[in-house]
């Protein structure tokens, strides 16, 4: 059975052709959230409100088409959550070389003993995703890499714990040209996710994964700037994030960016929106706890299970039995 804690989304893979001819090129957004969860949904939708106003400012600032692909609730059942998911990223069509794609998963998530790379598996199919259903984010980064998009960003905020064995954001002004730098000006790929090997990753309701607020805030630092990078970017957002009231003290996130810059597109004319705060989020809130911990603390070993409605572990080390809603 799956653990009940949150995954931090992970992977981004985003590719950039610059158009030609006065084609416009489009930016796929494919959003995957974990929404009917009784214990994460929150904060899932918390992750999911904040990229899509994300979404929004990209579009406002490069004049890039935005065309969106959002599975949540029942669209990620069990038996059918994995298939839905591969289905949306096989069937989606992209201008190789032209358009970027940005994937973007928030829910449960895990990793079996036996997997070898560092990225987590997505629990696509809620906390009992069984282990032959579990949607590795390795697997989502080669379905829409084999699209040849010219920026592909894959992210993932999901835990990445053994599953067999059972700050707050500045207010930037940011600048258009910093969008069209970041999002136009760079071809090659980023993957990321919020938890190293074997961590548990956190949030909470009120601002969603704490990886993803990291990771927003990176990005409205720098697009404050006039010479943002991709590097210096995911440098801030996988710095270490600090847990309080767990056993897990630290939360390290990780990423790989492999980019170049790229020729930016000559008579790219945005569409000049209206005056706004062009800020992508502003949360507010604490950091709390754990999205979703067990009460009392947090299992070492154990397995989980259901009880009287509620998802419960039994710590073998200490023999306590810790129940959540």
């Amino acid at each position: 059975m799956m653990s009940n804690r949150h995954l931090t989304i992970g992977l981004i893979t985003l590719w950039l052709w610059f158009p030609t001819s006065g084609l416009t090129a489009t930016l796929h957004a494919i959003l995957v959230g974990d929404t009917n969860d009784p214990s994460i949904g929150r904060s899932v939708e918390t992750d999911l409100a904040n990229f899509n106003k994300l979404l929004r400012s990209i579009e406002e600032n490069t004049g890039l088409a935005v065309q969106k692909i959002t599975i949540t609730g029942g669209e990620l059942g069990r038996g059918k959550g994995r298939d839905t998911v591969l289905q949306k990223l096989q069937n989606l069509t992209v201008a190789g070389g032209q358009d970027l794609v940005i994937f973007l998963y928030s829910g449960h998530g895990g990793r079996m003993s036996t997997k070898q790379t560092k990225w987590p598996s997505l629990g696509v199919e809620g906390v009992s995703t069984s282990p032959d259903r579990l949607l590795d984010l390795d697997l989502v980064f080669d379905e829409l890499q084999k699209k040849a998009p010219r920026l592909l960003i894959v992210l993932a905020d999901a835990c990445n714990s053994v599953i067999d064995a059972q700050r707050s954001f500045e207010k930037n002004t940011e600048q258009a040209e910093s969008y069209r730098k970041l999002f136009l000006g760079y071809q090659g790929t980023v993957i990321a996710s919020s938890s190293k090997m074997g961590q548990y990753s956190y949030g909470n309701p009120e601002i969603g994964g704490f990886f993803i607020r990291q990771l927003l805030d990176s990005l409205n630092k720098n697009l404050a700037t006039t010479n943002p990078t991709w590097e210096g970017l995911m440098k801030d957002a996988t710095q270490s994030i600090s847990i309080s009231g767990s056993k897990q003290k630290v939360q390290i996130p990780q990423a790989e960016v492999k980019v170049e810059p790229a020729k930016m597109p000559t008579g790219h004319t945005p569409p000049q929106p209206p005056p706004i705060d062009p800020s992508p989020i502003q949360p507010e809130g604490e950091i709390e706890r754990s999205k979703s911990e067990p009460t009392g603390g947090t299992c070492q070993t154990g397995h989980y299970y259901q009880k009287a409605g509620m998802e419960c572990c039994q710590d073998e080390s200490s023999g306590k039995e810790l129940c959540t809603k």
